[in-house]
Protein backbone atom coordinates (compact mmCIF):
# COMPACT_ATOMS: atom_id res chain seq x y z
CA UNK A 1 0.00 0.00 0.00
CA UNK A 2 2.66 2.28 0.75
CA UNK A 3 3.76 1.62 -3.08
CA UNK A 4 0.37 2.84 -4.28
CA UNK A 5 0.71 5.98 -1.79
CA UNK A 6 4.20 6.96 -2.82
CA UNK A 7 3.64 7.12 -6.90
CA UNK A 8 0.12 8.45 -6.32
CA UNK A 9 1.43 11.32 -4.81
CA UNK A 10 4.14 11.46 -7.78
CA UNK A 11 1.19 11.67 -9.84
CA UNK A 12 0.18 14.16 -8.08
CA UNK A 13 3.40 16.43 -8.53
CA UNK A 14 3.09 15.02 -12.05
CA UNK A 15 -0.18 17.78 -13.02
CA UNK A 16 1.56 20.74 -11.45
CA UNK A 17 4.84 20.12 -13.72
CA UNK A 18 3.31 19.18 -16.88
CA UNK A 19 1.26 20.67 -19.26
CA UNK A 20 -1.33 19.32 -21.49
CA UNK A 21 -1.32 18.26 -25.10
CA UNK A 22 -3.57 21.01 -25.86
CA UNK A 23 -4.48 22.91 -22.99
CA UNK A 24 -7.75 24.02 -24.92
CA UNK A 25 -9.45 20.91 -25.03
CA UNK A 26 -7.63 18.83 -21.92
CA UNK A 27 -8.22 19.38 -18.10
CA UNK A 28 -6.20 16.85 -16.33
CA UNK A 29 -8.23 14.83 -13.77
CA UNK A 30 -6.10 13.66 -10.97
CA UNK A 31 -8.48 11.25 -9.60
CA UNK A 32 -9.17 9.67 -12.66
CA UNK A 33 -5.75 9.16 -13.47
CA UNK A 34 -5.03 7.59 -9.42
CA UNK A 35 -7.51 5.15 -10.36
CA UNK A 36 -6.26 3.89 -13.93
CA UNK A 37 -2.86 4.13 -11.94
CA UNK A 38 -4.35 1.49 -9.56
CA UNK A 39 -5.95 -0.44 -12.04
CA UNK A 40 -2.92 -0.30 -14.21
CA UNK A 41 -0.71 -1.43 -11.05
CA UNK A 42 -2.82 -4.22 -10.00
CA UNK A 43 -3.08 -5.63 -13.92
CA UNK A 44 0.78 -5.72 -13.68
CA UNK A 45 0.88 -7.32 -9.95
CA UNK A 46 -1.81 -9.92 -11.29
CA UNK A 47 0.15 -10.47 -14.38
CA UNK A 48 3.21 -11.48 -12.60
CA UNK A 49 1.69 -13.42 -9.64
CA UNK A 50 0.35 -15.91 -12.99
CA UNK A 51 3.45 -15.66 -14.50
CA UNK A 52 5.26 -17.19 -11.16
CA UNK A 53 2.31 -19.36 -11.04
CA UNK A 54 2.96 -20.48 -15.19
CA UNK A 55 7.01 -20.67 -14.81
CA UNK A 56 6.79 -24.45 -14.17
CA UNK A 57 5.23 -24.81 -17.66
CA UNK A 58 6.07 -22.01 -19.23
CA UNK A 59 9.60 -20.88 -18.07
CA UNK A 60 11.10 -17.39 -16.39
CA UNK A 61 10.38 -15.38 -19.99
CA UNK A 62 7.38 -13.73 -18.23
CA UNK A 63 8.45 -13.03 -15.18
CA UNK A 64 11.44 -11.56 -16.60
CA UNK A 65 8.76 -9.83 -18.77
CA UNK A 66 6.48 -8.56 -16.26
CA UNK A 67 9.32 -6.87 -14.44
CA UNK A 68 10.89 -5.07 -16.73
CA UNK A 69 7.53 -4.02 -17.36
CA UNK A 70 6.83 -2.66 -13.77
CA UNK A 71 10.21 -1.08 -14.01
CA UNK A 72 9.05 1.08 -17.43
CA UNK A 73 5.94 1.97 -15.71
CA UNK A 74 7.24 3.26 -12.36
CA UNK A 75 10.17 4.82 -14.88
CA UNK A 76 7.28 6.73 -16.72
CA UNK A 77 5.54 7.80 -13.82
CA UNK A 78 8.84 9.85 -13.02
CA UNK A 79 10.28 8.01 -10.35
CA UNK A 80 14.19 7.94 -10.74
CA UNK A 81 15.22 4.12 -12.82
CA UNK A 82 16.87 3.04 -9.44
CA UNK A 83 13.79 3.73 -7.63
CA UNK A 84 11.64 2.34 -9.87
CA UNK A 85 13.83 -0.96 -10.10
CA UNK A 86 13.73 -1.23 -6.00
CA UNK A 87 9.61 -0.58 -6.34
CA UNK A 88 9.61 -3.02 -9.67
CA UNK A 89 11.14 -5.65 -6.91
CA UNK A 90 8.89 -5.24 -3.99
CA UNK A 91 5.80 -5.90 -6.60
CA UNK A 92 7.80 -8.77 -7.71
CA UNK A 93 7.94 -10.31 -4.30
CA UNK A 94 4.24 -9.94 -3.32
CA UNK A 95 3.79 -11.35 -6.51
CA UNK A 96 5.64 -14.03 -5.37
CA UNK A 97 3.81 -14.57 -2.43
CA UNK A 98 0.33 -14.03 -4.15
CA UNK A 99 1.16 -16.94 -6.80
CA UNK A 100 2.54 -19.65 -3.87
CA UNK A 101 -1.31 -19.25 -2.79
CA UNK A 102 -2.27 -21.17 -5.63
CA UNK A 103 -1.52 -25.22 -6.63
CA UNK A 104 -1.64 -25.21 -9.79
CA UNK A 105 0.18 -28.03 -10.41
CA UNK A 106 -2.76 -29.52 -8.69
CA UNK A 107 -5.16 -27.85 -11.40
CA UNK A 108 -2.99 -29.57 -13.90
CA UNK A 109 -3.50 -32.85 -12.63
CA UNK A 110 -7.23 -32.70 -12.48
CA UNK A 111 -7.49 -31.69 -16.20
CA UNK A 112 -4.58 -34.55 -16.94
CA UNK A 113 -3.13 -31.92 -19.68
CA UNK A 114 -0.30 -29.73 -19.14
CA UNK A 115 -0.36 -28.13 -22.65
CA UNK A 116 -3.86 -27.14 -21.51
CA UNK A 117 -3.09 -25.42 -18.51
CA UNK A 118 0.07 -23.79 -20.66
CA UNK A 119 -2.36 -22.34 -22.92
CA UNK A 120 -4.94 -21.45 -20.09
CA UNK A 121 -1.62 -19.23 -18.53
CA UNK A 122 -0.77 -17.96 -21.87
CA UNK A 123 -4.20 -16.66 -22.17
CA UNK A 124 -4.57 -15.27 -18.89
CA UNK A 125 -1.13 -13.68 -18.91
CA UNK A 126 -2.21 -11.71 -22.15
CA UNK A 127 -5.58 -10.60 -20.70
CA UNK A 128 -3.54 -9.31 -17.72
CA UNK A 129 -1.47 -7.24 -20.09
CA UNK A 130 -3.92 -6.12 -22.12
CA UNK A 131 -6.23 -4.65 -18.98
CA UNK A 132 -2.60 -2.75 -17.81
CA UNK A 133 -2.24 -1.53 -21.73
CA UNK A 134 -5.65 0.00 -21.21
CA UNK A 135 -5.27 0.97 -17.93
CA UNK A 136 -1.85 2.84 -18.76
CA UNK A 137 -3.88 4.40 -21.58
CA UNK A 138 -6.50 6.06 -19.39
CA UNK A 139 -4.20 6.88 -16.77
CA UNK A 140 -2.35 8.92 -19.66
CA UNK A 141 -5.32 9.88 -20.99
CA UNK A 142 -6.75 11.50 -17.49
CA UNK A 143 -2.92 13.47 -17.64
CA UNK A 144 -3.65 14.65 -20.94
CA UNK A 145 -0.44 13.29 -21.79
CA UNK A 146 -0.44 13.09 -25.88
Amino acid sequence: MGLLLRVSCLISLSFVFSQPASSQNCTPDKETANRHFIEAHTALFDYLSLAHLCSPYLGQAFVTSGISKTEDFMAQLGIGRNDAIILAEETNQKAIGAAAKYDLPAIAKQTGNETTISMRCIDQLNNAMHQYDVARAKMAKAQCAP
